[in-house]
């Protein structure tokens, strides 16, 4: 049981292994922070970790619509092709340098 929120009966670790992928997921993200400059701070870590909780929950609607539209409902698949453009040489140029 993890702060009265939830309780699995299933005999198993899986207390751990929720565990293991809380700090997984915290770790890939501050590992991302890291990488980039200035971002590494204690605010954005806190952050990420509060992250788990609310916008990586959210993908569990996401997930469950998907499933049932493509295993149950048997809806055809459409794909959004993204829109492309050309781009100066100046303008990618420029844009690197920003980064």
């Amino acid at each position: 049981m993890l702060a009265g929120l939830a309780r699995i009966t299933v005999p198993g670790p899986y207390t751990l292994v929720w565990g293991f992928a809380f700090a997984t997921f915290v770790m890939q993200l501050v590992i991302a922070l890291a990488c980039e400059r200035g971002e590494d701070s204690l605010a954005n870590i806190l952050l990420a970790m509060a992250m788990y909780f609310t916008y990586c929950q959210l993908w569990i609607p996401v997930v469950a619509r998907a499933f049932y539209d493509d295993f149950i409902a048997r809806k055809p698949l459409t794909w959004a092709k993204t829109e492309r453009f050309e781009v100066s040489a100046e303008a990618a140029a420029d844009g690197r340098r920003r980064r």
